[in-house]
């Protein structure tokens, strides 16, 4: 069942980002609000579950493949990682007896299997690529009904529920009839531009869901745009232990900071408005020397609610020191 649905809005029913009219070449929605990468995905087996027969045997299949995928280490920084992860698909597609394309660019894999030639009424896109942490995260663990790991839920389970959706539409024998494609991307972390992008060159459909991190019950069909921004304060240098002689560039950062902050007030149950995130700090050499720069970057998302050029003149307003625009996505 579907959760909440946020209809597309725009003058003249225009559809905005994450809908496709058909005909058009699917192209990605871009990325909304984030959620943690190791957060829980809810298992629906066992014998409680309202599941059974053919349904719980593709749950269990999905629990099974999303485990074997959370084991790869495949995240932006590791190569071999993410190669060895498109590996295994590639090998579990052959298996299953499904004609794939493998679409690799400047390093990056991705996997598009068409029930037909070039397109598809509805293509699924997840990617395996996952953002790093502790190595712990990466050995899959079922705990209280539920699949902890990277992954998790952004995004390796639904790499896995894309892969045996092929399959199971492979065994209704509907050839190049079945409505599904799969669309499966190694760099949706750092924006998608060698992967998804490239692959979707090779497609047409008529509609397209990225099958994306948050909530798998939900469908959204707006995104948020994208501004980061550098905060750079400059100070005078001086020794420790003369502070006094000094102006220190951390507490002038972070007088900017607390200024920005209090831009983005908003809480609402849905998070629809406008967030900020102070990613990145850096300032100082050593310890016993008064910093004579710092920086912060800041990661803005935004809604159409908001006028992008008012939001950063806005922030160059509230802070002091210097505001580079380092990326601005809409």
């Amino acid at each position: 069942m579907l959760g909440s649905m946020r209809r597309p809005p725009g003058p003249s029913g225009r559809p905005r980002a994450g809908y496709r009219r058909p005909g058009r070449v699917a192209t990605p929605a871009r990325r909304r609000a984030r959620t943690p990468h190791d957060r829980r995905l809810p298992l629906a087996l066992g014998p409680g579950s309202r599941h059974n027969g053919v349904m719980n045997t593709a749950l269990r299949e999905i629990l099974d493949l999303t485990k074997d995928l959370i084991r790869f280490h495949s995240t932006a920084g590791d190569q071999p990682g993410r190669t060895a992860c498109a590996d295994f698909i590639a090998d579990w597609l052959t298996r299953e007896g499904l004609d794939f394309q493998r679409v690799t660019h400047q390093g990056v894999d991705s996997l598009l299997a068409l029930p037909g030639p070039g397109r598809c009424k509805v293509l699924l896109m997840a990617h395996f690529d996952v953002v790093d942490g502790p190595v712990a995260l990466f050995t899959p663990r079922e705990a209280d009904g539920r699949l902890h790991g990277r992954g998790a839920i952004d995004d390796k389970y639904a790499v896995a529920l894309a892969m045996v959706l092929a399959k199971r539409q492979k065994a209704l024998g509907l050839g190049a009839q079945g409505p599904l494609g799969i669309l499966l991307s190694g760099d949706e972390e750092v924006g998608g531009r060698n992967g998804a992008q490239v692959a979707l060159a090779h497609v047409r459909a008529d509609y397209c869901i990225a099958l994306d991190g948050g909530n798998p019950t939900s469908l959204i069909t707006k995104e948020k745009g994208v501004l980061r921004l550098k905060l750079i304060a400059q100070g005078k240098a001086a020794h420790g232990a003369r502070p006094w002689l000094g102006v220190n560039a951390i507490e002038l950062l972070a007088a900017d900071l607390a200024a920005v902050r209090a831009l983005f007030t908003a809480h609402a149950p849905d998070h629809w408005h406008r967030t900020l995130n102070i990613g990145t700090i850096s300032g100082g050499t050593v310890v016993n020397m008064v910093p004579a720069r710092a920086e912060a970057l800041l990661d803005i998302r935004y809604t159409e609610a908001d006028d992008p050029d008012a939001l950063l003149e806005a922030v160059r307003g509230a802070a002091k020191g210097q505001v580079e625009l380092v990326r601005r996505d809409s």
